[in-house]
């Protein structure tokens, strides 16, 4: 029997098979086999069927390989094939792990790589915000050194402004009067 086959036997036996039970797997073949009106004899067969199952089996770890017994028992992964549905529903189901955590990984590593670059923005900020609130710091005391006023221009300004703006005050209070 090819790979394909053999797969195929695997996929719709695994479902039969009892869980936590032992069984003769060469009865759990002949009676497969008689389900689907095949005409094979496991007893004058000549391929090898039973053997290549068990191969099969034990290497997918759906069976322990155990020598000199005659019945087989279904491992943990034999167990969660069954009750997923089968071999290619169990290997579909293996698929979609590996790309969630394949998503998994990315999504982790884009955050790592989005922290790193945030940490490193974040410390650019800071040294100009440093910056920034220096260079004010020293305009505004450059500013108050150098920049000095005339006290003497500012109160005339302010007599000259009084008097104008007390005037206005008291044409516009006459008007309505």
């Amino acid at each position: 029997m090819t790979k394909s086959e053999i797969e195929k036997v695997v996929d719709e036996l695994i479902v039969r098979l009892p869980i936590g039970k032992e069984f003769p797997l060469e009865y759990e073949l002949a009676m497969y086999f008689n389900s689907i009106l095949s005409n094979i004899d496991l007893n004058k067969d000549k391929t090898n069927i039973v053997e290549d199952v068990m191969d099969f089996m034990i290497e997918c770890e759906y069976i322990k390989y155990r020598p000199n017994e005659f019945t087989e028992r279904l491992e943990p992964k034999g167990i969660e094939a069954k009750r997923i549905g089968g071999h290619f529903k169990y290997l579909e189901s293996l698929k979609k792990s590996a790309e969630r955590e394949n998503k998994q990984d990315k999504i982790l590593d884009l955050e790592l790589k989005l922290k790193t670059f945030e940490s490193k923005i974040g410390r650019k900020l800071m040294y100009f915000t440093i910056i920034i609130s220096f260079l004010s710091f020293l305009i505004t005391v450059l500013t108050l050194e150098f920049w000095q006023t005339d006290e003497s221009k500012n109160e005339r300004k302010n007599r000259v402004e009084n008097p104008l703006s007390n005037k206005k005050e008291e044409i516009q209070k006459d008007t309505l009067n």
